[in-house]
């Protein structure tokens, strides 16, 4: 399962890869001084944690920890659609702002 953890009260967010991602946050929680909240887990392919980090790339802070951004926070909403890939965020980052919007408004 791919997974997105927010340190509260921080602009951190983690991406990362577990069987059991609230097992994972519990271990994480130990060494970190932030309280650690789950925003959103999928059911996907491993090697799509890779290529979720090659795109959030720009926000990349150290190891699978990200700056908050409006890329993480489109993330997050796709996974709780419960899609069953990562495909279309991919796709609708690569997709100007302006043709996204019409493209809304035309649906």
């Amino acid at each position: 399962m791919i997974y997105v953890i927010s340190a509260a009260n921080t602009e951190y967010v983690k991406v990362g890869l577990a069987k059991n991602p609230i097992s994972r946050m519990r271990l994480l929680q130990t060494g970190i001084p932030w309280k650690l909240v789950l925003l959103a887990s999928a059911d996907w392919h491993d090697s799509e944690e890779r290529r979720i980090h090659r795109l959030l790339g720009a926000y990349w802070v150290r190891g699978e920890w990200f700056l908050a951004n409006p890329s993480i926070d489109s993330l997050i909403k796709h996974m709780l659609t419960g899609a069953d890939s990562p495909k279309a965020w991919i796709e609708s980052l690569n997709k100007p702002k302006r043709l996204a919007k019409v493209l809304t408004m035309a649906r």
